[in-house]
């Protein structure tokens, strides 16, 4: 249905709630709900509580949550990135039979925000 339409449909990995923004609203959420607990609170309560807490849920930390999500995939992307970089220097250096001469020093990661330091 989406395709029909035009749109493309991207999932986030389950189980990873880094990468859901919506498990940091709900952890949000629940955190207000859980400070005004008491032992003589009930489930009603705790209703009425979820529903005013979502209610006056501000825009800003919805918004907050989505770029927190958004900066650890990119975050994320930089890291395999950097690695797949990585593995193919570590590949060309290792490989006697490459016509290509690379040197580690040849392997910039600096793009990456890496810097490897050979005299450490």
């Amino acid at each position: 249905m989406a395709a029909e339409q035009g749109h493309t449909v991207q999932y986030t990995p389950a189980y990873h709630s880094r990468l859901q923004p919506i498990e940091l609203v709900w952890a949000y959420v629940k955190g207000i709900v859980g400070r005004a607990y008491s032992v003589d609170t009930t489930f009603a309560d705790v209703r009425l509580r979820l529903n005013a807490a979502f209610d006056s849920l501000p825009s800003d930390v919805v918004y907050k949550c989505i770029m927190n999500s958004v900066n650890e995939v990119k975050r994320l992307d930089t890291y395999i990135k950097a690695s797949e970089a990585a593995d193919e220097c570590d590949g060309a250096i290792d490989d006697s039979e490459s016509d290509q001469e690379v040197s580690a020093d040849d392997c910039d990661l600096s793009d990456y925000g890496l810097n490897l330091d050979h005299d450490a």
